[in-house]
């Protein structure tokens, strides 16, 4: 760790960032790739790197790998910190010790503690994934490059039994959490609210009508559907409802066959759910209309003429649903969307955020399933919003499941308490 000692500590807002970062780079149309970097002189981690690649040969998700390289930026941090030759341990196959590792759950909880000294139940979710990714990838180099003293016995299975120990050892400074936990929500009135701000012919009093049409739809897209923010921003125009197709498609990106790269590059939003088609019934509903409004008559560029005249030109180079604002048609970002987000929160007083309307969507969706009598008809429809929602795992509604039970015993279980008080 010796090349990356005294480093300046950069801030942003007023926090200190960490002094390590995740870059992204494409290394093919569609194939993106991650390296840890330090993030004042732009050196590469050898055993980040090292691990990024066996990471690539395992999943074909590459914001799975930027996240278990996030992780590691916290585990470089504390090493930098606290003058451990991190890469040099790695490297030579060797895990980190029980006082170590305790110390490295010290620093992560120093940095998310509260004025009491506390965690969040967030943060404790936080520290304990965190812990979980160092664990898995400490193990995989004692498996990779530790040295057998016994060559008679350096067999698969020794280096796994070697390994084990290290992912006891990290899984043992987990910090409690709660098995129950419940989704948040939005309540009737809030999601009233964000509706009424975000009404396109209201809202364009104060913004470009293209740039108001366009909110109000991704807005829609989350409340009426539960579409994750990246889900809405790789919407893609043969995706979209229309009048012979009354259903959105999510489509993974590893799916897509020979379509072009996407424009934001390494940075492009990729569903992390399941494909799965989403249809919409009723003759009141918003959709299709909504999104052929938005393709029809704001969904373009401006390209200049003759005399620095500007034209409005609907062909673009690409066949993103959602674009930026200021005519210049380009896909819209992340950072874009959040700034949505953010306007929604002050100028309505909700504490909004893209997930919360997913949240709000299964919270009400799994309320109706659970009140169907009928089992069989319950179970089915269970199975059907698992899908809806592209969970590969069905405990993935456990939380929408545990708020309804919170929310069934706030108001009591009126035929027990009726029988008690005869």
């Amino acid at each position: 760790m010796e090349d990356f000692c005294n480093l300046p500590v950069e801030q942003r807002n007023g926090i200190p960032l960490l002094p390590f970062r995740v870059d992204g780079f494409e290394v093919s149309p569609g194939e993106i790739r991650h390296i840890l970097l330090s993030r004042a002189i732009g050196n590469p981690t050898s055993a980040a790197s090292l691990y990024e690649a066996h990471l690539a040969d395992k999943t074909g998700s590459p914001y799975s790998r930027k996240e278990e390289l996030r992780h590691l930026a916290y585990l470089y941090t504390w090493a930098l910190e606290s003058d451990v030759r991190l890469e040099n341990l790695l490297l030579r196959g060797y895990g980190l010790t029980d006082q170590q590792i305790r110390s490295f759950s010290r620093f992560l909880q120093s940095r998310w503690s509260n004025e009491s000294g506390g965690m969040r139940e967030s943060a404790r979710k936080t520290h304990n994934k965190i812990l979980f990714g160092c664990g898995k990838a400490c193990a995989w180099f004692i498996e990779q490059f530790q040295e057998q003293s016994k060559p008679s016995q350096g067999t698969t299975h020794d280096i796994h039994t070697l390994a084990a120990p290290q992912k006891k050892l990290w899984l043992s400074k987990r910090k409690k959490v709660s098995k129950y936990s419940v989704a948040p929500d939005l309540t009737d009135d809030e999601i009233e609210a964000i509706d009424s701000y975000l009404e396109p012919e209201r809202r364009s009093a104060h913004c470009d009508l293209s740039v108001a049409v366009r909110d109000f739809l991704m807005w829609r897209m989350a409340r009426d559907f539960g579409m994750r923010a990246g889900e809405i921003l790789s919407m893609r125009l043969g995706d979209c409802p229309s009048r012979g197709r009354p259903y959105f498609s999510v489509v993974r990106i590893e799916e897509r066959r020979g379509d072009p790269p996407d424009p934001r590059g390494h940075n492009a939003p990729r569903p992390k759910t399941l494909t799965r088609d989403l249809g919409f019934s009723g003759s009141g509903s918003v959709f299709p209309g909504l999104v052929n409004e938005y393709i029809s008559r704001h969904r373009f560029e401006f390209t200049e003429g003759p005399a620095g005249k500007r034209h409005k030109r609907f062909v673009l180079s690409h066949n993103y649903l959602i674009v930026s604002g200021a005519g210049r048609g380009t896909p819209l970002s992340r950072s874009a969307m959040t700034d949505v987000a953010a306007r929604i929160r002050t100028n309505t007083g909700v504490k909004f955020h893209w997930h919360l309307a997913r949240h709000a969507y299964f919270n009400r969706a799994y309320e109706i399933v659970a009140s169907l009598e009928d089992r069989v008809d319950r179970e089915v429809a269970l199975k059907d919003l698992v899908y809806w929602g592209g969970w590969a795992d069905p405990q993935s509604l456990d939380i929408y499941i545990q708020r309804a039970r919170r929310n069934r015993g706030r108001k009591g279980l009126a035929r027990w308490q009726s029988g008690l008080s005869t």
